[in-house]
């Protein structure tokens, strides 16, 4: 397979037809493709849409409670049924296999898999007394105030543990930020978890725009994946295929380049909606009008100041005062050198990352509703900009700035 880089959109140049044959492949509902997509009616029946995977998110939101805290918050016990566990704010939690190689490491336990390995073993109450004492043990190495990132289920379970630097892409606005640019796909191959997203998103035929003169038998699709507990990146794969059959068999599939990010550091989410943008549209032969939109974004100037931009943004968006200082200084840091609109999404989900997990998404929503403003609307919010006075000021951001 030739390379193909992010300046290269995918063809069907190369690719065989061996897929032919779906069209007119009988199954249980029906002969051929669904309408409008080159995939099989038998397996189009088996995707979902967005609101199905977005409702099976919020579950998991709702049943979670992710923590900062230090190390001397941290007890290691034998609890419930002569099981290890980790107690955290008063609440007790049993480490999953996925988690216990991550405690281990991060507390300093000299094998990663020894605890994890003991608690496989159906271990009684002495050997948790050990797994408690290797625990114990270690973590009195660490200093006090080391913070660690801890995630927990409602169902008693420990399923993660990072140091404070990690930074979870979060599945929500994973999802959110695909809907937002290619509405009318639906997910298929879809194996997501709790905190995993995996699968497929298959895109509708009319958003394809090709060529009179180029082959155009064809469908377009991205693979996606994301964890928010470290089994996996944040991975954004386009590719091109003939047809899926009624098994979900992918018939002459051609791939792009993936785009893969770590859920490490500070992670600038308006950055990322440009990349995942940028990378759909570069590759794949669709006509991206709403991905074309938020590109715009960086054309769309400040002609006034963006203390005043934002002032208006945060009154007609009902923003605390606390919560519009905050995004009035993350551009005034961070994203001075935008001076447009991107920058002020930009500033916004920047100031979305220090408040709480439901205040950030909010921000989130708030940005990816910018980015999609027209330049008319633009320009309103400008000219209203230029009537705000010292008084607004202070009412909107709790003190004059």
């Amino acid at each position: 397979m030739p390379v193909i880089n992010l300046s290269t959109k995918l063809d069907a140049s190369g690719m065989g037809n061996t897929g032919a044959f779906v069209k007119t492949l009988e199954g249980q509902i029906g002969v051929g493709f669904a309408e409008g997509f080159h995939v099989h009616k038998d397996w189009m029946a088996k995707t979902i849409g967005y609101d199905t995977a977005l409702e099976q998110i919020g579950k998991a939101e709702d049943e979670r409670s992710d923590y900062i805290v230090d190390a001397d918050q941290v007890k290691f016990m034998v609890g419930a049924g002569d099981k290890f566990v980790v107690e955290i704010n008063g609440q007790q939690y049993a480490p999953t296999e996925h988690s216990f190689p991550q405690m281990s490491q991060k507390i300093g336990v000299l094998s990663s898999s020894i605890l994890r390995e003991m608690a496989a073993s159906e271990p009684d109450r002495q050997d948790a007394e050990a797994m408690v004492t290797l625990a114990k043990n270690a973590i009195r190495h660490v200093k006090t105030d080391t913070k660690f990132f801890v995630r927990t289920y409602d169902d008693g379970t420990l399923r993660a543990w990072f140091s404070d630097k990690y930074a979870p892409i979060n599945n929500r606005w994973y999802l959110e930020t695909l809907r937002e640019f290619l509405p009318s796909a639906r997910l298929s191959h879809w194996k997501s978890t709790e905190d995993t997203l995996y699968g497929n998103l298959l895109l509708p035929d009319s958003m394809k725009n090709v060529p009179d003169d180029q082959d155009s038998d064809f469908g377009c699709m991205l693979s996606i994946a994301n964890c928010e507990i470290g089994k996996r990146r944040m991975n954004l794969l386009p590719s091109i295929f003939r047809s899926i059959c009624l098994n979900g068999n992918i018939w002459d599939q051609k791939n792009g380049v993936a785009m893969k990010r770590k859920h490490m550091g500070k992670i600038d989410l308006a950055s990322l909606k440009t990349e995942i943008g940028e990378s759909i549209k570069a590759q794949l032969p669709i006509a991206a009008e709403a991905i074309d939109k938020f590109l715009a974004t960086r054309k769309l100037a400040i002609s006034t100041n963006a203390r005043d931009v934002l002032a208006v943004i945060a009154s007609e968006e009902k923003l605390t005062p606390t919560q519009a200082y905050r995004a009035y200084k993350a551009h005034d840091l961070l994203e001075s050198n935008d001076n447009n609109l991107f920058g002020i999404v930009n500033a916004i989900t920047r100031a979305g990352q220090s408040f709480d997990a439901e205040t950030n998404y909010q921000f989130d929503v708030l940005g990816g509703k910018l980015s999609q403003l027209s330049s008319n609307s633009w320009e309103r919010i400008q000219a209203k900009s230029r009537s705000i006075n010292v008084d607004d000021i202070v009412e909107i951001f709790g003190m004059a700035v």
